[in-house]
């Protein structure tokens, strides 16, 4: 069980700390029983089951554009 500061987490993803912020405040994230930490295998799951696929294309989009930066 990894556990990740919100900041540690929002590098970990390659997103700003904002973003995750909305994550959490959206209930998407999993938190330790004291919420000071990320699950991050937990969180990730819950982010991807959640995802709305309406939004698939974008997210592929910009992944091919993060590539080749």
């Amino acid at each position: 069980m990894t556990a990740l500061t919100q900041y540690a987490f929002a590098r970990h993803l390659g997103v700003d700390r904002a973003h995750v912020s909305r994550l959490k405040k959206t209930g998407r994230l999993v938190m330790t029983p004291d919420g000071d930490r990320v699950l991050v295998a937990e969180s990730e799951a819950r982010i991807a089951a959640t995802a709305d696929p309406g939004k698939v294309a974008v997210a592929e989009r910009h992944e091919i554009g993060r590539a080749h930066v």
